[in-house]
């Protein structure tokens, strides 16, 4: 195996590793289901909350990596758009569960009305909108290494 495989490995089992330690000093007081819906508003089974949160690990770790690399290594940057892309389904999934509705009820009919920008509405917006902005500067090297390569 060559040396940037070998680095992704032990990056892949040191998120697995942080993840572990997350949940056992989280674990104490809380379960991880609990956090999930409190930071997503959305249900999780254990093995979603697990896999949500060992996503934002693998992508900070990923990330503080790149920032230390400038952005110039090929399979991190590929990494972090992949986990960038899933985490942006995720959060605009989140999203739209974190909408508030208003009940009107009037003689004939019933009224809901949607509010938009609810405290979680606008954090998982804020952070798609900061994955977005890391997501530009990965891509545009990968293009700018594919174009060398070639």
């Amino acid at each position: 195996m060559n040396k940037s495989k070998i680095t992704e490995i032990y990056y892949f089992i040191l998120s697995f590793i942080l993840l572990f330690v997350f949940i056992l000093f989280y674990g104490l007081a809380f379960s991880l289901q609990e956090l999930s819906l409190k930071l997503s508003y959305t249900k999780m089974s254990n093995n979603q909350s697990l896999i949500y949160f060992w996503l934002i690990f693998m992508f900070l770790i990923t990330l503080s990596r790149q920032i230390k690399l400038k952005f110039r290594s090929y399979y991190p940057n590929l990494i972090l758009i992949i986990l960038g892309l899933i985490l942006m389904f995720y959060f605009n999934i989140f999203s739209h569960n974190s909408h508030s509705y208003q009940l009107t009820i009037k003689k004939d009919t019933m009224i809901y009305k949607t509010e938009n920008f609810t405290n979680g509405y606008i954090t998982f917006r804020t952070l798609q909108l900061f994955i977005l902005v890391i997501l530009i500067p990965s891509s545009l090297n990968i293009l700018r290494s594919k174009k060398h390569s070639t």
